[in-house]
């Protein structure tokens, strides 16, 4: 019983300590993000600029969905910016990289 007893809470403990670090992760996710909402309804051009004056580089960018991940190394931080398709592609949403 003391053995079954130690595996129960060996297994509890384990996965308390995923939802924690599952947690932390996304709050550091989200962190990373907020600052740059003000990007929002910039045009491309101005909002890419921003974000180089924030030590952001570009990582990735999507012909199709109209998007691009930026990376910043010195806050080891991705963001993903989605842009409208038509017009001067104004900044329709920030949100966390991968």
């Amino acid at each position: 019983m003391n053995t079954i007893h130690r595996i129960i809470m060996h297994t509890f403990m384990f996965v308390a300590m995923l939802l924690t670090a599952a947690c932390f992760s996304n709050s550091l996710h989200a962190q990373s993000a907020a600052p740059l909402q003000e990007l929002i309804g910039l045009n491309l051009e101005d909002a890419q600029a921003k974000l180089e004056q924030q030590g952001y580089e570009i990582a990735h960018s999507s012909l199709f969905k109209k998007e691009q991940l930026w990376y910043n190394e010195k806050q080891n931080s991705c963001v993903n910016i989605l842009f409208e398709k038509k017009g001067d592609h104004k900044v329709s949403a920030v949100e966390a990289g991968d």
